[in-house]
């Protein structure tokens, strides 16, 4: 079953409202995909066959045309995630992935997680990431962070104009 969440708040609030509005659906193995990302089909299968109560799907990071969410990665695994506006002037980018924002949750995790998502909103506001929280669970160590890296070639992010031509060239449309 495929569901969709719209964040009608989108302007004033962020991406960890938009996951706190599906709450009530998210009791079960779940995929999460933010919907600015154009990919190959195939990520999805890779993604699925993830190990781990979470898979997070990764590329070899680029600065000239990526940015925000990085995970460092020890053995396949997820050890810490930093988010974009943490990366200040000389960060280390070594053993670092860019997030490709998809994920696979298991039902176990999503029972840990989206308690989690629901206490961040209610208590520390509603402009802010879902990511945060992730990056505490990494950080917590209380859980099994898998990655599942794929070529940049394979997706994009769009986010505005610019990016939406870079995609147009990168799969010719």
């Amino acid at each position: 079953k495929i569901s969709y969440f719209e964040n009608e708040r989108y302007l004033e609030t962020n991406n960890v409202v938009s996951l706190y509005n599906a709450l009530d659906f998210c009791n079960d193995d779940m995929l999460m995909l933010e919907c600015d990302i154009f990919y190959h089909k195939e990520m999805l299968e890779k993604l699925i066959a993830g190990e781990g109560e979470c898979s997070i799907l990764v590329s070899p990071f680029d600065p000239e045309t990526m940015d925000g969410s990085v995970v460092r990665v020890e053995g396949g695994r997820a050890v810490e995630l930093v988010l974009g506006k943490w990366q200040g002037k000389g960060f280390d980018y070594t053993n670092t992935r860019k997030t490709v924002n998809m994920y696979r949750f298991t039902k176990g995790f999503t029972a840990k997680y989206m308690p989690l998502i629901k206490w961040y909103v209610e208590n520390m506001g509603e402009n802010s990431y879902y990511e945060k929280v992730l990056g505490s669970l990494i950080y917590l160590r209380e859980c099994d962070f898998r990655v599942v890296e794929v070529p940049a070639e394979m997706w994009c992010e769009i986010d505005d104009a610019g990016d939406l031509e870079r995609a147009r060239k990168k799969f010719g449309y």
